[in-house]
């Protein structure tokens, strides 16, 4: 949202969040190199542990059900903290807001099949990055910003 709001005012809007969407694939590569991870993951590992008797399916439902009111409480969390005054440039909240607009404007369909998607390529993604044995290997396989990451203009 920043690096397109700042983009924004050099650039037009299409071109500003292209560049700005890029930014995510950066921060993937540290992440990468850094031997971290997003929240969600490793997601196939409880599923293949009920696969193969070692847990319950109740415990992965419970797992799932966990992570996803802490992430909606994780999303009221930033809400709050980039709704401070100060705290975002106007034109990262006008990108912000650009965005919301863009995603929330999209039917039950079309969102989750971008959802399911984007959780594939994190999840292959995942597991290509645990088979890789060197951090060169590790960065050759990091995804690419989604399609769903660039939205089109409007």
């Amino acid at each position: 949202m920043v690096t397109t709001g700042a983009l924004a005012e050099a650039v037009p809007a299409p071109t500003a969040h292209v560049l700005g969407s890029l930014t995510f694939g950066i921060g993937f590569v540290f992440l990468t190199v850094g031997r971290s991870e997003l929240f969600t993951e490793n997601f196939l590992i409880p599923v293949a542990a009920v696969l193969s008797g070692h847990a319950a399916k109740r415990s992965v439902a419970r797992l799932w059900v966990i992570t996803f009111g802490l992430n909606l409480a994780g999303i009221a969390l930033f809400v709050v903290l980039a709704s401070i005054p100060g705290v975002l440039e106007p034109e990262a909240l006008q990108a912000a807001g650009e965005l919301a607009d863009t995603l929330a404007e999209r039917d039950l369909p079309a969102g989750a099949a971008s959802a399911v998607l984007g959780g594939a390529v994190i999840t292959v993604f995942t597991w290509l990055a645990e088979a890789a044995e060197s951090d060169l290997t590790r960065l050759s396989s990091s995804p690419l910003p989604s399609a769903s990451s660039c939205w089109p203009p409007a």
